[in-house]
């Protein structure tokens, strides 16, 4: 976050008005130099929305979240992010989170409807948005959630998680 954005302020701010739930902090995260305390705590969860909108974060964030997770079973990322807002953005984020040893999982809460399925890749000119949640773990120990708070499904669709294919 930019300094001047507010929402490491905003977040911290939440975090004091709830005082009982002692497990939870919130602090600065420079990406390309992150602290050494950052990368070697276990994270049993990680929280974004909308990070990656430009190239560098098309590069970097898989970086950054390979030093958060790789190696820690269980550390999850849930990241929320606008499918189709630029679609080969998209595509280049996945295939950098799976060169960086990561496993991408779509979730949605238990007993709501599954995600409309991925178009093929680059096959319309205007998709329509929308918004996905992203399960995100080391693929060597990705675990699916044991409880029923979100349903989940593996990548089924050549579009969102095959870049290999045809």
């Amino acid at each position: 976050e930019q300094e001047t954005g507010g929402a490491l302020d905003w977040t911290l701010k939440n975090i004091q008005k709830h005082p009982e739930i002692t497990n939870v902090s919130a602090e600065a995260l420079d990406w390309l130099e992150p602290t050494e305390s950052l990368t070697t705590q276990h994270w049993d969860l990680v929280i974004g929305s909308d990070l990656v909108y430009n190239e560098a974060g098309i590069e970097m964030l898989p970086q950054l979240l390979g030093k958060l997770l790789l190696g820690k079973p269980g550390a999850t990322f849930l990241y929320a992010h606008t499918r189709y807002r630029y679609e080969d953005a998209d595509m280049c984020f996945l295939r950098n989170l799976r060169e960086a040893g990561l496993r991408v999982r779509e979730v949605w809460p238990c007993g709501t409807p599954s995600p409309p399925p991925s178009p093929k890749a680059m096959c319309q000119v205007f998709q329509e948005k929308r918004i996905a949640i992203w399960n995100i773990q080391d693929n060597t120990t990705y675990r699916v959630p044991s409880t029923c708070r979100m349903a989940s499904n593996p990548p089924t669709d050549e579009a969102t998680f095959d870049f290999d294919s045809d």
